[in-house]
């Protein structure tokens, strides 16, 4: 073979090669980022029972679509955790009797860029207890799923 066979075969080797190599690399999906801010709002009743509400700020590129929290004060547990799939509120506070309603009756899901509140059930706060401490876990999948971040908040009561 002459060289300019030989640089030309070398040549159309190397591109189907690279062309081949290109179409088989699997697409990358986009990485989710699930950033967030969470802010204490209130300490407030609904009939006998106390809650806390927090907003939550989705500063990352993925809906969050669901939250796991829990909430202790300096004596032990005021919430012991729970999953919830649908959180999301537009108030910081419900009157009766839809504060009444079951957990997981609001917004399934928070898109990137917004904000919501997310109210929570409370044990009896006992006398005198004014700092809590929020673990809350935002996940990009129902049910604790996919992707998550944590955040951990003290606060002050205002009961």
């Amino acid at each position: 073979m002459n060289i300019d066979k030989q640089v030309r075969y070398w040549t159309v080797s190397s591109i189907l090669a690279l062309a081949m190599a290109a179409c088989s690399q699997p697409t990358m999906e986009p990485s989710i980022n699930m950033a967030f801010e969470v802010e204490y709002e209130t300490t407030w009743t609904c009939g006998d029972d106390w809650r806390v509400s927090f907003k939550v700020h989705n500063q990352g590129n993925a809906d969050i679509e669901s939250v796991f929290y829990s909430v202790t004060e300096s004596g032990g547990y005021i919430n012991y955790g729970m999953v919830n799939n649908a959180p999301f509120e537009s108030t910081t506070q419900e009157s009766e009797p839809d504060c009444a309603q079951p957990l997981g009756h609001g917004g399934s899901s928070l898109a990137p860029g917004d904000e919501m509140t997310v109210p929570i059930t409370l044990n009896p706060i006992p006398d005198g207890v004014k700092k809590g401490l929020l673990y809350i876990e935002a996940c990009s999948e129902n049910n604790r799923g996919g992707v998550c971040e944590t955040r951990t908040l003290e606060f002050n009561s205002t009961n």
